[in-house]
């Protein structure tokens, strides 16, 4: 185990994966008896440094997310250098045409599933494994069963609402992002997101990125830790608590109003008129 930890070096992220996978499998093997206890080697081999990355998009780089978006489901997108297809063997390439190469829209379903993403924050198998049974437009809210941390309860947003309320129903499928296969999920949505990610220029975005820019956002507009970690569907608050420092610009902007508002109010200036308070979630 060692050895294999090691060839991996390069990609020390894959190393640490691949230990934890082989020693989830190796406990799996003691429980059932098929080896003896306390005899997993993936306890004594040291995992590499890992640096927990905090990757946020900024309005300009939503908007050319959504810009890309929009243009993948209308006209489609080249794919991204590391998902092209294989060029055909040369005795076959003079017959393939020329409009193979060319763009086609991207599915709907995939695109919608990326928007989805961001608007909620949710995980992308909770998105992906979604069914309609367990969605509730009315009222703005859904119930997943099987989530990483058990049944969840998530509160939708309008907007996502209205994402939801405009996707067809297919009649062979119970999931809000139907895949391929009938009556089944999509696999993941890889090739659609690489292409969107290449055309908005985001090489270095994550789909899981999607979920903490909401995150950054949830806080920036100055909604609570708690109140995040409710929509992120955090089962416990030290798993939110990775977004406090995202606070303290909150808190830097309220103390530039309060302390700019107190220096007018001492150099004897009108204070400004006050604007209306609105109440938590509105």
């Amino acid at each position: 185990m060692a050895a294999i930890h090691s060839a991996h070096r390069e990609s020390p992220y894959q190393a640490n994966r691949i230990l934890n996978l082989m020693g989830a499998f190796l406990h799996w093997a003691e429980s059932r008896g098929y080896r003896p206890r306390g005899s997993n080697p993936c306890r004594d081999v040291a995992k590499f440094p890992e640096r927990e990355r905090e990757r946020f998009l900024s309005v300009e780089e939503v908007a050319k997310l959504g810009a890309a978006l929009t243009r993948a489901e209308r006209e489609g997108l080249p794919p991204a250098p590391n998902m092209k297809r294989k060029p055909p063997r040369p005795e076959k390439a003079k017959h393939r045409p020329k409009s193979a190469d060319k763009p086609v829209p991207a599915n709907p379903f995939a695109v919608a599933a990326i928007r989805f993403l961001l608007l909620t924050g949710w995980r992308e198998r909770e998105a992906l494994d979604l069914k309609w049974e367990d969605v509730n437009l009315t009222s703005g809210a859904a119930t997943l069963q099987d989530t990483k941390t058990g049944k969840s309860h998530r509160v939708l947003g309008a907007p996502a609402c209205v994402l939801l309320g405009e996707l067809p129903r297919l009649k062979d499928s119970r999931y809000v992002f139907p895949g391929a296969k009938d009556g089944a999920p999509p696999r993941e949505i890889r090739r659609v997101w690489t292409a969107t990610r290449h055309a908005a220029a985001l090489r270095d975005v994550r789909l899981l990125d999607l979920r903490h820019t909401h995150a950054s956002f949830g806080v920036g507009t100055g909604h609570s830790l708690y109140a995040i970690g409710k929509l992120l569907g955090h089962r416990r608050a030290e798993t939110t608590s990775r977004y406090a420092h995202l606070a303290d610009d909150v808190r830097k902007v309220a103390a530039d109003a309060v302390s700019g508002a107190l220096a007018a109010a001492l150099a004897g200036a009108k204070p400004p008129a006050r604007r209306p308070q609105l109440r938590e979630g509105t």
